[in-house]
């Protein structure tokens, strides 16, 4: 399952947001999002090996902070053709 990831710090690196889940179940995948308009924030998406653990990581990441910013979550949705 895939977790979309608002609000990250600038300073966050691909590390620290790995870590951050890996508490939580396998990462998959990790990677930032250049969004060219967000200047002082980053949008990440993070890919979770089993559902029931992405899950959890949702509920609890979800408006909590993390190093210094607070995090929006919401699971990725597959854009359809």
């Amino acid at each position: 399952m895939k977790i979309f990831v608002h609000g990250l710090s600038e300073l966050a690196t691909i590390e620290d947001l790995r870590e951050c889940f890996e508490a939580y179940g396998t990462v998959r995948e990790a990677r930032l999002i250049d969004i060219p308009s967000m200047t002082d924030k980053q949008v990440a998406l993070v890919e979770m090996a089993e559902r029931s653990d992405a899950l959890q990581a949702l509920e609890r990441l979800n408006n909590t902070e993390f190093m210094g910013s607070i995090l929006e979550l919401s699971q990725a949705r597959e854009l359809r053709p």
